[in-house]
């Protein structure tokens, strides 16, 4: 028979092992979002973007990210960023 208190502590190991799953995850979309909008000039030159057209390649982006660590990877909307900056462009 499990005891109350180890029943505790393994409840708090669980909890914790949680929370760091979920910091870490969070923490690799932040560190993403924050390589792309180092990397934001040079896809703007690269690419001839306009402002609003990276806006919606950052969101995107995080979102995307955000949609991964969700655990719901299914469709990128990173190419949809990429079509919709340069929709006016054509």
């Amino acid at each position: 028979m499990i005891s109350p208190v180890s029943l505790s502590l393994e409840t708090r190991r669980r909890q914790m092992v949680g929370l760091v799953a979920v910091s870490l995850g969070y923490f690799m979309v932040l560190l993403d979002t924050m390589i792309l909008n180092v990397a934001l000039p040079d896809i703007e030159a690269q690419l001839h973007g306009t402002m609003t057209g990276l806006q919606w390649i950052a969101n995107s982006y995080t979102l995307d990210g955000e949609r991964a660590r969700r655990g719901n990877p299914g469709g990128s909307t990173r190419q949809q960023a990429h079509n919709w900056s340069h929709a006016g462009s054509h």
